[in-house]
């Protein structure tokens, strides 16, 4: 009981204490759950302080920011920062976007039918660092871009949203990538999504006009429209760039 300590903000976690044992044993399990709470405890103390700063201010896009903003290694090296954290059990700047997020979720709940709800398959940005180096497992193929539905009423009104943020993706990539230097490297992969975004879109289309509007249908349309999200998003992210810090929002640093 005296290894463990609770912080009002962070909540409970436990001393450090290096895996010395190779195995799975009862004491192996003890210290790994310990050593996990520091990360736990690090991460929520993240979340207080960077929602403490911006009481008043935080909406849905600054909530996004929030899991966008990524770990530090503790040295110039991989090896060394692992090396200084068998040591002292510390990283850096601990955040909640780390190269183990697997779904980064943001809603913004309504009494009507105006909720909004917006995932991200894996990282919300692009090549976050872990938050220690014994937890890091990188999701295949992951998107690191939301795609946002409303919270309506009915099936029709769900999709027709995801259809419209669809829509306003898309043009807004087409416009930032006819400024791309067709010799530009990133000129055919970004071209391929933008492709890609267009069948998905045309895929919606097809469920959308179906005779009979099930829900399974209004789904498929759904899914479709926001996998057309996806593949813009990530047009627009790779050649523009979205508010990435605190700052950016009207927001000071302690």
């Amino acid at each position: 009981r005296d290894a463990w300590h609770y912080d009002p903000h962070g909540g409970w976690y436990a001393d450090y204490r290096p895996i010395k044992k190779i195995g799975i044993d009862e004491t192996v399990i003890i210290q790994s759950l310990g050593n996990g709470f520091i990360g736990s405890r690090d991460r929520s103390l993240y979340l207080f302080n960077i929602l403490n700063r911006a009481v008043g201010k935080i909406d849905f896009e600054y909530m996004k920011m929030v899991n966008r903003q990524g770990c530090t290694l503790p040295a110039k090296t991989w090896k060394k920062s692992v090396a200084y954290f068998k040591k002292t059990g510390e990283w850096t700047n601990v955040t909640t976007g780390h190269a183990s997020n697997a779904d980064v979720v943001v809603t913004q709940p309504d009494r009507g039918d105006h909720g909004r709800y917006a995932l991200c398959v894996g990282t919300a940005k692009r090549g976050l660092a872990p938050c220690m180096p014994t937890w890091c497992s990188p999701i295949s193929n992951e998107t690191n871009a939301y795609w946002e539905v409303q919270l309506a009423a009915t099936p029709a009104e769900v999709t027709k949203s995801a259809r419209q943020k669809a829509s306003e993706y898309i043009s807004q990539a087409c416009h930032l990538f006819t400024e791309l230097d067709p010799q530009d490297p990133a000129y055919q992969p970004l071209e391929s999504l933008l492709a890609k975004a267009d069948e998905e879109f045309y895929l919606g289309n097809l469920d959308e006009s179906a005779n009979n509007m099930e829900l399974s249908h209004w789904a498929k349309a759904t899914r479709a429209y926001t996998r057309a999200q996806v593949r813009a998003l990530q047009v627009i992210q790779a050649l523009h760039q979205t508010p990435e810090k605190p700052e950016d929002f009207g927001v000071q640093r302690n």
